[in-house]
């Protein structure tokens, strides 16, 4: 019958605030429930440097919280990835 109106395709929002000081929000979308939706912060490096979401998630929009503080300042890479699918997005962390 179709997608029904209003179903948000798989991918990650840009974060808000961007650049940040504080609290940064992280909002992901999932098309259909995953058994492991993951979204870590990684350095410029390509290291793994926070894991700010892991495990079973339904369908749907999904948004979490990241302390800034917990990061040095820099340019850091966002990803979310689920089911063999992933979206990144840049994040830069000022004091």
């Amino acid at each position: 019958s179709g997608d029904e109106a209003g179903t948000m395709p798989f991918g990650l929002a840009p974060p808000a605030p961007n650049p940040a000081v504080g609290r940064v929000a992280l909002t992901f979308h999932l098309a259909q429930a995953a058994e492991n939706a993951q979204l870590a912060i990684y350095d410029a490096l390509g290291r793994e440097v926070a894991q700010v979401a892991q495990g079973a998630r339904e369908a749907g929009e999904h948004t979490v919280a990241l302390a800034a503080s917990r990061l040095a300042p820099g340019v850091y890479n966002v990803r979310h990835t689920s089911g063999g699918q992933y979206a990144s997005r840049s994040l830069t962390i000022v004091r």
